[in-house]
């Protein structure tokens, strides 16, 4: 799971909002990679440049936007357990833009539930 939730380009596989993304460079992303992904939500579209700030590719990955209209930070982790790996998402955003990436974070159990199924699947290229 982690191998897939950490490609960037996956993105458009499982985040609804996600209309373009990529890493930008080959290869394995690290701390300092740089990317791009193109959102659109509620009629709103955004153009965002993401870096890599965190990666352990068995623990966890973050992204920082450094571009576009609002600042945010997105982190991803992965706990293996029993039953199967437990996997949390938490996203920091500056207030503004009359709330719409709070709606966007309320969507993201929508958005976890498709990648549950493109995994259990096996369909998460």
């Amino acid at each position: 799971m982690s191998k897939f939730v950490t490609r960037i380009e996956n993105d458009l596989q499982w985040l609804g909002a996600v209309t373009g993304a990529e890493q930008t460079g080959e290869g394995e992303p690290t701390v300092g990679t740089v990317g791009w992904t193109k959102l659109s939500h509620l009629g709103w579209k955004f153009d965002v440049d993401l870096e890599v700030i965190e990666y352990d590719p068995e623990r966890a990955f973050a992204v920082r936007s450094t571009s576009g209209l609002l600042p945010f930070t997105a982190r991803w982790s992965f706990e293996e357990e029993e039953s199967g790996t437990k996997f949390r998402y938490s996203i920091e955003l500056k207030s503004g833009m009359f709330g719409i990436f709070g709606m966007y974070k309320r969507n993201m159990k929508s958005h976890l539930k498709a990648l549950k199924e493109l995994l259990e699947k096996g369909e998460a290229a």
